[in-house]
């Protein structure tokens, strides 16, 4: 779920934005129906910095007990990279990191950190052969 930030600083789904009718669908289908991945991709792209600042402190103890359960160095992806956030922290502890994300503003700011990609998710498997990675 897109999560976007609202009036009061709360964030909401882009969804209910777009059905309380706080903003307007840009993306849609050949049908014409509301594509959500498309809106999702803009959305985040529209409020980049603003995520990456909101997002910078948190799940820090995550990355550290994945990271310090690997030998150093070993190859990670990080799938579904935003910014590049937990790609700066791996790589503060010795691995090497490859990033992918569907957002290509996200992508331009990852790749400050580690090389990244621009990747559908469900398209991940294609781009590397198994067993490329140590840790996903």
């Amino acid at each position: 779920m897109s999560l976007i930030p609202f009036r009061s600083g709360h964030w909401m789904s882009m969804q209910r934005q777009v059905r309380m009718g706080g903003m307007k669908p840009r993306t849609t289908s050949v049908r014409g129906w509301l594509d959500p991945v498309a809106e999702s991709v803009a959305v985040y792209s529209d409020h980049a910095d603003d995520y990456a600042a909101a997002h910078a402190p948190k799940m820090a103890d995550r990355v550290e007990r994945f990271a310090v359960f690997l030998p150093e160095p070993s190859l990670i992806l990080d799938a579904g990279c935003g910014p590049g956030r937990d790609l700066a922290r791996f790589r503060k502890h010795g691995h090497v990191v490859r990033g992918v994300d569907l957002n290509p503003v996200f992508v331009a700011m990852a790749n400050a950190h580690a090389p990244t990609s621009q990747c559908d998710l469900r398209e991940v498997a294609t781009r590397f052969p198994a067993g490329t990675f140590d840790g996903i």
